[in-house]
């Protein structure tokens, strides 16, 4: 287990035994989901991540979440779904409840992600794109309803990471500003200078024939596909 997620892991129990909480340790599920999804997509950076969290409905009752995000004008929920306990064995009544309580999430302006627990075993790379797409939501309409922006470290954090799961999804092909402005929206003179800023900093490579570049590649990828240590 890495260290920073381990050190993230004791803080918690930590935490929720000295409060007295129900919830004081993460289930499998969850732990796989922080090892697998958010420790490589936020390079093991935990900041504003708060796993098992209690919470009062509008109805005074005490609920849990399995995560909430919560960094500048992003508030996100994440929940993980085992198959057998949200599917296969549910009662009428437990499966009521559940959907109630994710709309009044919803009515408290919470973002609600939903991952099942093969998801995260499995698909690790489709649970971080949908991470990426749900964070950058949140902070297009927070932003757009007059919250405050996220600043431009973490603005520049979130384009980077677009970037490199763009590259990523490509596999071993170059990739190109114009195909990414396609796919996200944004103009291709953004994007063509979202892509020399990530080559400036090391995580794209250029890929020249003479003195023009045709496309890029993740600098690590770079280095496997030519043999070449840089």
């Amino acid at each position: 287990m890495h260290p920073e997620l381990r050190r993230f892991i004791d803080a918690f129990e930590q935490e929720a035994r000295g409060e007295g909480r129900l919830r004081h340790t993460l289930g499998y599920a969850e732990t796989r989901f922080l090892e697998r999804v958010w420790g490589p997509f936020m390079n093991f950076n935990f900041d504003g991540l708060k796993p098992e969290y209690p919470f009062l409905d509008f109805e005074g009752g005490q609920r849990f979440v399995d995560f909430f995000y919560s960094k500048g004008p992003v508030k996100l929920i994440i929940e993980i779904d085992g198959y057998t306990t949200h599917a296969k064995e549910i009662s009428k009544s437990k499966f009521r409840d559940h959907v109630r309580r994710q709309n009044r999430l919803m009515y408290s302006g919470w973002f609600l992600l939903r991952f099942t627990a093969d998801e995260v075993e499995t698909e690790e790379g489709y649970c971080q794109a949908e991470l990426l797409k749900a964070i950058g939501y949140c902070w297009t309409t927070s932003a757009g309803a007059g919250a405050l922006p996220l600043s431009a470290g973490d603005l520049w954090a979130y384009r980077k990471k677009a970037i490199e799961l763009y590259a990523v999804q490509q596999g071993d092909r170059s990739i190109h500003p114009t195909n990414f402005a396609y796919e996200h929206g944004i103009g291709r003179t953004t994007a063509q200078r979202w892509f020399e800023r990530a080559a400036e900093e090391g995580l794209l490579t250029s890929l020249r024939r003479g003195n023009k570049v045709y496309g890029y590649m993740l600098a690590d990828m770079r280095k496997l596909s030519t043999g070449r240590n840089e």
